[in-house]
């Protein structure tokens, strides 16, 4: 039939309009999804083609996912799926960053338009898959269809309560590091003597050479064997490059690295953007952990990109430059909702230098994990080299089991009557009278 001034009228199905079979807005949604989960490359490419011929037919005014399909786009073009990281600036817009480059802003990245951004509430750290398309006469090209928001089919999506908004409680579920395959008892004794819980905010307190690198390889690739569901992050900020190819070979979880020969301003969009990625991926209810290497090049950083405030602590450090660092390793915390954000920060003592002695005073006390790495011990080539009676762990009792807390207290008290150069060869040869820490834990119950 037709309508009051000789308009064919749409057909109703449901009370609502219904979607014509051939509506090119339909097709483009189902064709995105189609690229995206077929593995078959020959398929996917023919499915792309059409998606470009799709796209030039979108009339002028037709709006999806916030953006106006119009004659703006370049007819030349191709419709391309991409995968990244978004950036929201503050205009309200959005880019999405590339991990490949660090999370660098470059002349190619993608635009997402702002009615986007806000409609679908996106936020900085968002890993985002989605369609792109070059305008006319741009360089740049601009989103026109989100696919999915942190892996999830964008018709699912729906925004999460932002991180600081959630419910902060103290770590409660304990990280299991050993393994009865393990020669190495350096992890079994980290799980009696400093235990690491899911949002634990845990600081190694390491002078030069000590062996803190070891330390952090060993803690990730053991929460990585027992708890695969926890997503791992090694954040190196201004380390040797030899270091990162080292440690990108061993540890199982993600290497993001801005080596000692990169520009300041690089050290610090790439620590922003891996904390808002980890919150991101929290507020979906994953465990997170991030292991930083180190806070203490990390404000130094902040220290050098900041303009002087005109209030000077000890040291050279800006009184504001700390805020930043300060605010990225408090966001460590077990989540009442579901999820967590572990932080296990390595920071730099005995360097020589009173700037760093001056950044770890300022963090001292902020975690609730402390383990402390002996240089008397390490010149004597005892490892690991843990100063036992200056490390520990706040509220362990929250994280360990009972019989563990209770044997962890009896191993304490046995150690404490050793002096400093026999405590850690005792531990050592305790623990390596039984097969696994389970066992261990049965015999000092």
């Amino acid at each position: 039939g037709e309508g009051e001034e000789g308009q064919p009228q749409q057909p109703v199905e449901n009370g609502k309009p219904r979607q014509r079979r051939h509506d090119p807005i339909r097709q483009i949604e189902n064709l995105s999804q189609i690229s995206h989960e077929s593995n078959d490359s020959l398929r996917r490419s023919r499915k792309r083609n059409k998606l470009n011929r799709l796209m030039n037919r979108v009339k002028p005014g037709k709006r999806q996912g916030g953006l106006d399909f119009s004659a703006d786009f370049d007819p030349r073009s191709e419709a391309e799926e991409y995968t990244g990281l978004i950036q929201i600036v503050e205009a309200g817009h959005g880019f999405m960053r590339s991990e490949r480059m660090n999370f660098q802003a470059q002349e190619a990245d993608m635009v997402i338009p702002r009615e986007m951004v806000q409609r679908n509430g996106l936020r900085t750290g968002h890993k985002i898959q989605a369609v792109v398309r070059a305008k006319r006469n741009h360089r740049q090209k601009v989103v026109t269809h989100l696919i999915a928001i942190q892996d999830e089919p964008i018709e699912t999506w729906k925004p999460s309560s932002h991180f600081h908004t959630l419910t902060s409680v103290n770590p409660h579920e304990f990280y299991h590091l050993s393994s009865p395959k393990d020669d190495d008892k350096s992890m079994t004794l980290l799980e009696l003597l400093t235990p690491i819980g899911k949002g634990q905010r845990g600081l190694i307190v390491a002078p030069p050479r000590t062996g803190k690198t070891i330390l952090m390889e060993k803690i990730a690739n053991g929460i990585a064997n027992n708890h695969p569901e926890a997503e791992i992050f090694l954040l190196l900020i201004d380390e040797r490059p030899e270091e990162v190819t080292h440690l990108t070979r061993r540890i199982k979880g993600k290497i993001y690295a801005s080596c000692l020969d990169k520009p300041i301003e690089e050290h610090i969009t790439l620590t922003q953007m891996v904390f808002e990625m980890a919150e991101r991926r929290v507020e979906r209810g994953k465990d997170v952990v991030i292991l930083l290497d180190s806070i203490t090049r990390m404000a130094r950083a902040y220290n050098n990109q900041l303009k002087s405030s005109g209030r000077t602590l000890s040291g050279g450090v800006d009184a504001k430059a700390l805020q930043e660092p300060k605010k990225f390793f408090g966001a460590a915390r077990k989540i009442e909702e579901g999820g967590s954000l572990t932080i296990i920060a390595t920071a730099l003592v005995q360097t020589g230098s009173q700037m760093d002695e001056v950044i770890f005073q300022e963090f001292k006390g902020t975690g609730n994990m402390e383990l402390v790495l002996n240089r008397r011990l390490a010149e004597k080539r005892i490892y690991p080299a843990i100063d036992i009676g200056m490390s520990g762990t706040r509220r362990e009792e929250l994280i360990l089991p009972p019989e563990y807390h209770k044997a962890a207290g009896r191993f304490r008290r046995y150690l404490s009557n050793l002096t400093e150069a026999n405590q850690m060869q005792a531990a050592i040869q305790a623990l390596e009278k039984y097969p696994s820490v389970q066992e261990f834990v049965k015999a000092f119950v």
